[in-house]
């Protein structure tokens, strides 16, 4: 149960969010952000191909604000308070992968072990993020009911490996301690109610970019339709 100054468990606010139709004037801002720097050793970046597809083609009721980050824990201090000043309905973020034909939804994010430098060269201070007097938690997850999420995709696409290549979408619980790792926990601290990260995976054959593309839109579409 949930008292009036709790935050709850992910199970008990996940009770409290319903589905419901659009009407025609309710246009639902979206915050995606991807990272601007080529992926490893590729110069492509999937993720920010498809940021630059949502934006030409969001999907009805859907006003996508797009923001490309430098791949730094500098720029990524920077941005993220600057996401949750226009009150969007969800922040989605964006980062590639090198496993094919797998989009991972990622549901957890850490505070430390950030050894991992960014294209600089740098690491936060002490390898952390500095906890909150208020909020001292190490390990931050999305209020994101994962399997309906992943259920409602499958249906609408198809996606068990025998469609696009053998495109699938699964959980990952590992995000790692680089600079997108470091993205997540702090835009989850900031609003774990309307986030979700998501790994792109590189295109291949039928594996294009439209259809992964259509699989980002429909997911933006469903995260809209919850009310918490």
């Amino acid at each position: 149960m949930m008292g009036v100054d709790c935050l709850g468990d992910v199970s008990d606010m996940l009770t409290m969010c319903n589905r419901r139709m659009l009407l025609p004037d309710d246009i639902k801002t979206v915050v995606i952000t991807a990272f601007n720097d080529p992926y490893e050793n590729s110069q492509e970046n999937p993720s920010s191909e498809v940021l630059d597809e949502l934006m030409s083609n969001p999907g009805e009721h859907i006003k996508i604000l797009s923001h490309k980050i430098p791949t730094t824990f500098k720029a990524v201090n920077k941005k993220v308070p600057e996401l949750r000043r226009i009150w969007p309905q969800q922040v989605l973020h964006l980062a590639p992968h090198s496993t094919p034909k797998i989009i991972y939804f990622e549901a957890k994010a850490f505070s430390d072990r950030y050894s991992n430098p960014d294209k600089n060269g740098s690491v936060p201070e002490g390898n952390a993020i500095k906890l909150k007097e208020d909020d001292d938690r190490e390990v931050m997850e999305p209020f994101v009911d994962f399997k309906s999420l992943m259920d409602e995709l499958n249906e609408k696409f198809g996606l068990d490996g025998n469609k696009f290549g053998g495109l699938k979408i699964e959980k990952s619980e590992n995000i790692g301690r680089s600079v997108e790792g470091y993205l997540y926990f702090l835009s989850l601290r900031e609003g774990p109610m309307s986030t979700l990260f998501v790994r792109i995976p590189p295109f291949d054959g039928e594996c294009t970019k439209e259809v992964v593309t259509s699989v980002i839109r429909e997911l933006i579409q469903i995260l809209t339709r919850i009310d918490c």
